[in-house]
């Protein structure tokens, strides 16, 4: 299963958000809570442009024992010219929506935790030797960061795309099954 990340989850957000704020009023948003489709991923530039389509857990085309995200992701990058690789990182929706609206990339650590072998023993970090074994670069890996943690704030261009308030907070994500 395939999703267009700026198609599907960046407008499919952005006209949530404009249909639920046209009936309460922007004054009315004191932060913003993400939760994201799981287990998902996508390769995006900094800026939140995707370079990638997004690839959901029902995919077939890259299927692990342990129904980990890795071989997806690795597919992924196998699919990219090297100077788009460079750049890119690494998200899940709900991250991919975090970076759209504060510029700040994420990843929780349960959604962390189905990326196998690349999250360190601990659970509060990436493996960059097993990283770089299996040819994922560590700097394409977002930061891991707790739900409900401040991400940072909705930007600029995220107010005018969504209707939320510049400056409006925006807490760290999870999943959907987690936050449902």
């Amino acid at each position: 299963m395939v999703h267009l990340p700026e198609v599907d989850w960046w407008e499919g957000a952005r006209e949530a958000l404009t249909g639920a704020l046209s009936s309460i009023g922007s004054g009315q948003i004191a932060g913003v809570g993400l939760a994201g489709l799981f287990p998902a991923v996508c390769l995006t530039s900094p800026d939140g442009s995707a370079l990638s389509e997004g690839v959901l857990y029902g995919d077939r085309r890259s299927v692990s024992p342990n129904d980990s995200v890795v071989p997806s992701l690795m597919r992924l990058i196998r699919t990219l010219p090297d100077a788009a690789l460079r750049d890119s990182i690494a998200l899940g929706p709900a991250g991919y929506l975090g970076l759209r609206l504060t510029g700040a990339p994420s990843i929780d650590p349960y959604s962390a935790s189905r990326w196998g072998a690349l999250l360190g023993a601990a659970g509060g970090t990436w493996d960059v030797r097993a990283a770089a074994h299996l040819g994922v670069p560590a700097e394409m890996l977002p930061p891991i960061v707790a739900p409900g943690v401040l991400l940072g704030a909705v930007t600029a261009a995220a107010s005018r795309a969504t209707g939320l308030p510049e400056g409006v907070p925006v807490v760290a994500a999870t999943t959907d099954s987690l936050a449902t």
